[in-house]
């Protein structure tokens, strides 16, 4: 059994036959003298008034998911996360603190955009606060006023080389796996609202309800049946699993003089959607990015530090190249289809589809081409500060310049 309390060190109990326990929690001095990235620099926790809430790269990383808007959505108290989405490459949460959104993103100094914060390889973050009240924000002025996030990378120290190296495989499934009331069960209902509605010219007749119910009770319907069609199009489309994999690679260390720490991320992430890749062309759900990331500091004197950031990513987002009338709606095609009304395929090979050529999900995904999202970014930057203690103790003066570049 685990006892633990805010601002005090866990202690962990084996409790066994032990019927009374008792237990004397210590002070956690060290959580209060944890350094804090605020916004106008550092501060230690213990003195520490405004609300700021930080998640440490230990805790980034346990999460089972490399969307860095998920994970901080999951950890941090007051942060709303809302996924709109699920589709690889298209499933950032969209973030508000204390229910206001617009907030602002800073990356190791520099505002950034949204989309460049989620674009992040978690692997590289070494801590991310959280800024929530005004007194938190206040040095960002007005368009500090709906939250703050603060995100610092990892950089070197003047210790020997340490190679990291890491690989994360999980998978994902249905929540739901959906199951259908029988063809003759739907007509027999239909009959009695038909009826009840005085809608006689409606009616299926018992012939047609017959003649289903002899092809069930002998086995002679399917997907691929040219009479008897019955097609579950939620399992012919959905897999049971789909599955993510994310490698990284990465080098910290350095002298007096530099210190460095070097970053490859390679995320790709599958999809639950059971299409098939054709000779053509590739109409399958996936997302694949490329991180990388250098971080130089150069102490050119005692006084004088000279940072080099060079980062960037590079994603690949495919999908089936069909639109659907709903905005792309695909799970709405896989809920919608009529299960009955003709099958996958008939037996001359033609595509099985409705009066006016669509109404099958499965054609429309592996027969309608692929449509593949390329993205591109870079982010370039120079930051020299010059400390002037000499002047007045803590005093400095620091110039930054930061290009980037997108496609």
């Amino acid at each position: 059994m685990v006892f633990s309390y805010i601002g005090m060190v866990s202690q962990e109990v084996k409790v066994g036959n032990k019927t009374n326990i008792n237990i004397t929690l210590k002070e956690d001095v060290s959580s209060l003298d944890e350094i804090v990235v605020v916004g106008y620099g550092t501060q230690k926790r213990g003195s520490l008034t405004a609300a700021i809430s930080t998640v440490s790269d230990k805790e980034i990383l346990k999460a089972p998911t490399m969307g860095i808007s998920n994970i901080i959505g999951a950890r941090v108290a007051g942060i709303s996360a809302v996924q709109a989405s699920g589709q690889p490459g298209a499933d950032n949460a969209s973030l508000s603190i204390r229910g206001q959104s617009g907030i602002i993103y800073v990356i190791d100094g520099i505002r950034r955009s949204a989309s460049d914060f989620n674009g992040l390889d978690p692997n590289e973050i070494e801590s991310v606060s959280v800024l929530k009240d005004a007194s938190a924000t206040a040095v960002y002025g007005v368009k500090g006023a709906n939250g703050v996030i603060l995100v610092t990378t990892k950089r070197g120290s003047n210790k020997k080389p340490a190679v990291s190296f890491s690989a994360n495989f999980g998978f994902k499934q249905p929540t739901v796996d959906l199951e259908w009331a029988p063809y003759t069960t739907a007509m027999k209902l239909y009959n009695e609202a038909s009826a009840t509605d005085g809608k006689w010219e409606n009616i299926v007749p018992e012939s047609t309800i017959a003649a289903w119910e002899h092809a069930y009770a002998t086995g002679n319907y399917g997907p691929y049946n040219d009479y008897f069609p019955q097609v579950d199009w939620w399992n012919e489309t959905m897999k049971n699993f789909g599955f993510q994999q994310n490698y990284n690679l990465n080098v910290r260390g350095g002298t007096e003089r530099m210190a460095y720490f070097a970053s490859v991320g390679y995320l790709n992430d599958g999809d639950i959607y059971d299409i098939k890749k054709q000779a053509e062309f590739d109409p399958r759900f996936y997302y694949k990015r490329y991180n990388w990331r250098t971080n130089f500091d150069f102490n050119i004197t005692k006084s004088t530090k000279l940072s080099v950031n060079i980062a960037g990513k590079m994603g690949y987002r495919n999908q089936p190249g069909a639109r659907d009338p709903q905005n792309d709606n695909y799970l709405g095609l896989a809920l919608s289809g009529s299960p009955n009304e003709f099958p996958i395929k008939y037996s001359d090979g033609e595509w099985g589809a409705t009066r006016d050529g669509g109404g099958s999900s499965i054609a429309n995904y592996e027969n309608r081409g692929q449509r593949q999202y390329k993205s591109f970014q870079g982010f370039y930057d120079v930051i020299l500060n010059q400390n002037l203690d000499m002047i007045t103790k803590g005093l400095s003066v620091k110039a930054t310049i930061s290009y980037n570049t997108s496609s």
